[in-house]
């Protein structure tokens, strides 16, 4: 990553001619001309740059949750978790989908970036001001008086997010994801620590709070220490109106798809009450980590890279389904090491007390094989900028996904778990249909992209399955259990895929563009 600021000014600059300073170019943060002619090279180091910094966060964020399980009880996590199901709906407000806007836009400028800066400072203070007056509503709602105390701490963090929205989308707009990961790995680092020890101090709910806020406002310091431009006043006529057109049928499908993912939890609490929503939310939350510090790398990498050949239809095609086939490559094999070792998985994450959540998580497991394919259609939606198409087919989505809601709850948290994963099998073919109208890319494009993995899976998961039972027979701890699952079904995976259906060469090309030769 090229470092914001510039060179001590000497003699010689002054003097003797010298290409641009581009420190002192006005363009640096906005102009994307440079990026196209090396777009290839840049998203594969850009795509593992990122994936290592979430490897990185995955194993802090797990390691916050073995530590959290065992000093907290699950009512713990249940209370914090009844605030956050409503501060992140309200969340999807604060950016307005602006931060998209000023990725995916071909051509943006300081005056307009500035103005969508504050627009979302200004939203990030009214829903921080709105979270705080509905603060009493929800604590009768729920009939808990500590959420009071909880939903007043929690507010001021819109107000953050809004401060640091468009220098973290400038960074991925120049796709300087090194910058981007420092920014996202400190600040979970910084709340991640105070968390962990006002927990040692017996804070109980109080430090999922703290950890929550600091990291937040952690995030927008060091957003503006690692961008390094800095909004001018608010102007009319900036010509924002067509950024505010985008970002607005972004967050209309935002606000229905966090409908449709978050309504299972404000269901669970209000039925079951807070100890089986700690127990649903936490088996859940464990499975989607790893997806979502997938998809994030991928997605901040696959968006600007797609914007940028939104033109291109042949290498738009080509981009995508590379993308699609290494994010499976991943995913499709950890759906059978999931399923079987769930029971496992959870005593060693989270220790005695947490049983129910196995059932729940085993349930959720078999969403990872075809949830993350789900989420690559929100990438062509973005990149094509059909905000409209992407709208009418949250309506539709969101409205299967509500009922299945409804009609598991009565049946508990396994209930729930079971309809929702369901419903989203169900929704797959038609999701993927939606998203490639138009577009230069077939259904059978990304079979053919996922298949070699689902083929290589199927071996890999009798294989741990086997390795699993065998240990299991012997008295292995739950660990020892884990190791042999995990190793069988990667073992097995990686012959079957590298070796009998002959994918290596795509994978050395990938770490060609990694690494590339030095020329001579």
């Amino acid at each position: 990553m090229e470092k914001v600021g510039s060179e001590p000014v000497t003699q010689t600059t002054l003097t003797t001619p010298a290409r641009p300073d581009r420190a002192r170019d006005p363009d640096r943060f906005f102009s994307v001309d440079g990026l196209r002619a090396e777009l290839p090279r840049r998203s594969v180091r850009a795509g593992a740059v990122t994936l290592a910094a979430q490897s990185l966060r995955l194993a802090l964020t797990v390691g916050q949750t073995m530590v959290l399980a065992r000093l907290l009880t699950p009512d713990d996590h249940g209370l914090v978790t009844m605030v956050t199901a409503i501060t992140w709906f309200f969340a999807i407000f604060q950016d307005l989908g602006l931060s998209q806007a000023t990725i995916q836009r071909p051509q943006i400028d300081h005056r307009q970036v500035s103005a969508l800066f504050w627009i979302n400072v200004s939203a990030g203070l009214a829903l921080g001001l709105i979270t705080a007056a509905l603060a009493p509503a929800l604590a009768w709602f729920y009939g808990k008086p500590q959420l009071l105390g909880v939903t007043l701490a929690l507010a001021p963090g819109f107000l953050a997010a809004g401060l640091a929205a468009q220098h973290v989308a400038l960074l991925r707009r120049q796709m300087q994801f090194r910058a981007v990961a420092a920014v996202d790995l400190l600040a979970l680092t910084v709340g991640a620590s105070l968390g962990l020890a006002a927990a040692g101090w017996g804070a109980g709910y109080w430090a999922l709070v703290l950890a929550q806020v600091t990291s937040a406002w952690s995030y927008a310091v060091l957003a503006w220490v690692l961008c390094g431009w800095r909004p001018g006043p608010p102007r009319r006529g900036a010509g924002v109106r067509p950024l505010l057109a985008f970002g607005g049928g972004l967050t209309g499908f935002n606000v229905m798809n966090y409908c449709a993912r978050n309504l299972d939890n404000v269901l669970v609490g209000r039925l079951w009450g807070a100890g089986a929503l700690g127990l649903y939310s936490k088996a859940y939350n464990l499975l989607v980590l790893p997806l979502q510090i997938l998809n994030t790398p991928l997605s901040s990498v696959a968006q600007p890279g797609l914007s940028r050949l939104a033109a291109e239809p042949e290498k738009f095609r080509t981009y995508y389904l590379h993308a699609l086939a290494l994010l499976t490559s991943i995913t499709v094999p950890a759906v059978p090491f999931l399923l079987i070792g769930a029971r496992e998985l959870m005593a060693v994450l989270l220790g005695p007390g947490w049983e129910e959540s196995a059932a729940v998580f085993s349930i959720f497991g078999v969403l990872v094989l075809v949830q993350p394919v789900c989420n690559t259609a929100g990438w062509l939606y973005v990149a094509t900028g059909r905000i409209r198409e992407l709208f009418r087919w949250g309506v539709w989505s969101s409205s299967i996904t509500v009922a299945a809601f409804v009609a598991g709850v009565p049946f508990g948290p396994r209930g729930v778990a079971a309809a929702y994963t369901i419903a989203i099998l169900l929704l797959t073919v038609p999701c993927l249909r939606a998203a490639l109208a138009g577009l230069p890319i077939r259904l059978r494009d990304v079979a053919g992209a996922v298949r070699p993995q689902l083929v290589a899976a199927l071996p890999a998961g009798l294989a741990g399955w086997l390795a699993a039972r065998a240990v299991r027979g012997d008295g292995g701890s739950p660990l020892l259990v884990l190791g042999a699952c995990a190793g069988a079904v990667a073992v097995v995976y990686l012959v079957v895929l590298f070796v009998a259906l002959g994918r290596w060469p795509f994978y050395v090309s990938m770490l060609r563009h990694l690494f590339p030769r030095e020329r001579e």
